[in-house]
């Protein structure tokens, strides 16, 4: 059996709860994710940046250069983690939705563009297609769609440019 592979993941938060972005552990095939908040009298959160993009940018470095972890790898990590609940429904497949709102097309009102992309994913999943890339209006690549089966990635999707 192959040891399961663990690394660092930066999420969603509020910033001000800590100062800034705090890194989470998350292991492979494991559901949930450990906070670095810090534990005991003493200690304090990792804090890895004081906006979202920074404090990924981070994590991906430490992935990297410390665990020998790539982006992807991170990636299959986290979306095994997040199946990791429904394994036990053999024949459950998860879907998993993930837009960025943070570029142009999302201004002044990110709500008709996310109505724009839901549209154009819905007439693709009617017609059979699963894209495993989300586009923005202006062609910009904002989101990706995971697909799992008993918390294992069915469709790998590379994200280096």
């Amino acid at each position: 059996m192959n040891t399961p592979r663990w690394c660092y993941y930066v999420c969603e938060q509020d910033p001000a709860k800590y100062g800034g972005y705090v890194p989470s552990m998350v292991e492979e095939r494991v559901a949930g994710h450990g906070p670095m908040t810090g534990r005991g009298e003493g200690s304090a959160p990792w804090i890895w940046g004081q906006t979202l993009d920074e404090a990924r940018e981070v994590c991906d470095r430490f992935n990297q250069e410390r665990l020998g972890i790539s982006p992807d790898e991170a990636s299959d990590i986290v979306l095994s983690s997040m199946g990791a609940q429904n394994r036990e429904a053999s024949s459950m497949t998860t879907f998993y939705l993930n837009i960025n709102t943070d570029n142009d097309a999302f201004r002044p009102d990110p709500e008709m563009e996310l109505a724009r992309i839901f549209r154009v994913l819905s007439d693709q999943l009617e017609h059979g297609e699963i894209p495993a890339t989300v586009p923005d209006i202006n062609g910009n690549t904002v989101g990706y769609i995971h697909r799992l089966k008993n918390g294992i990635v069915l469709n790998h999707v590379t994200t280096d440019a």
